[in-house]
């Protein structure tokens, strides 16, 4: 595979993460070739930091001819304006998740990318990741024998800021939702239905978090503190998912029933992490990982989507995956209001998992 070069736009808390790894573990198929940020000194900071090329502003990361796909690292709200512009200026994208905030704006973003023939793919990539991809080789092989529930839950603290709590963002199912329904959709494939419930706790919060400068201050809550339902899967699966800010602190779980015994999987949220299997009349396993990216590896699902389009393969992390859990989340607190099924739109299969050192998985 050839090096590409990547403009980055975005240079807030997340970039660290994703461009530690990308120049870490890739770097004879990545170049960071610009930094891009409407705050032109934290765009100078990341670059200095990844020797990236140069630091500017979006636009002209966008104008750059030289660069060939866009990292899209802004908050939710800048998603599909920062999408499109990359999209008209003939990039391949990679963005951070939620796809979008509606459907109506992924589905332009969705149509721009086929009718320029460019390549689009959304966080999260966790579940390309070794624990996931582990927990999917356990599921396929029968370990627990036939999946019949899952239960899925993340528990977060009334004390988050008000950026999180805003509609800006989507609450905690718009945030944190997307590493759940994607593991689960990566495990049992597409979400035919679903029943969604949701509520408000409070109209306004204070902030509890002693070390923030905005301590003790009250602020409006704009998206539901509590989202819960039941996701029926093709392959006949009932996955009930639980998202709540309502708790005292951080709570991921994942697990999965079958009916020779229950295979516990790591944060969704997470690259690794403990692998459990409890199998009918035994104790409990501890798994060992069968494939690699066990540490923090965002930015995987960018490098992944550039192998698959050098070699004229779908890429896993795509538009039509991370559209189909936006149009669960969003159908959640839908059918909530209407208090009827939602029916989800069928624009995506189950990912192809990865095949252990198989030379389609981004090795180097």
């Amino acid at each position: 595979m050839s090096k590409l070069k990547i403009g980055v736009i975005g240079c807030g808390r997340i970039s660290n993460q994703y461009l530690t790894n990308l120049t870490e573990w890739f770097p004879s198929a990545i170049e960071i070739a610009a930094c891009g940020d409407l705050n032109l000194d934290a765009a100078k900071a990341v670059a200095e930091e990844f020797g990236a090329g140069r630091a500017c502003t979006p636009d002209e990361v966008f104008a750059d001819t030289e660069i060939d796909a866009i990292l899209n690292l802004t908050n939710p709200w800048a998603h599909t304006q920062v999408n499109m512009s990359a999209l008209e200026a003939g990039k391949h994208v990679y963005a951070e998740k939620p796809f979008a905030l509606s459907r109506e704006e992924a589905r332009k973003v969705m149509d721009t990318a086929k009718r320029k023939k460019l390549r689009f793919g959304c966080a999260p990539d966790t579940f390309l990741g070794a624990g996931i991809q582990t927990c999917i080789k356990l599921i396929d092989e029968g370990w627990i024998g036939k999946p019949t529930v899952a239960r899925a839950s993340i528990t977060m603290s009334t004390g988050m800021n008000a950026r999180y709590q805003s509609a800006g963002i989507g609450g905690v199912l718009m945030d944190m939702g997307p590493y759940y329904i994607t593991a689960l959709v990566a495990m049992f494939g597409p979400v035919n239905r679903l029943a969604g419930f949701s509520r408000f706790s409070a109209t306004s919060r204070t902030v509890t978090d002693m070390r923030r400068s905005d301590y003790g201050e009250s602020f409006p809550v704009e998206s539901p503190t509590t989202v819960a339902g039941t996701l029926e899967h093709d392959s006949g699966v009932f996955a009930h998912l639980t998202t709540t800010l309502d708790a005292h602190r951080y709570g991921p779980e994942l697990s999965v029933i079958g009916t020779e015994g229950v295979l516990t999987c790591n944060d969704p949220n997470m690259f690794g992490g403990a692998v459990i299997v409890s199998r009918r009349g035994g104790e409990p396993m501890q798994m060992p990982l069968t494939h690699q990216y066990s540490d923090r590896n965002r930015g995987l699902g960018l490098v992944e989507m550039l192998y698959a389009a050098e070699a004229g393969r779908p890429h896993r992390a795509s538009a039509e995956l991370s559209y189909h859990c936006l149009d669960a989340m969003l159908g959640l607190k839908e059918s909530s209001g209407s208090g009827t099924y939602y029916n989800l739109e069928r624009v995506c299969e189950r990912p192809t998992p990865f095949v252990p050192g198989h030379v389609e998985s981004p090795v180097l």
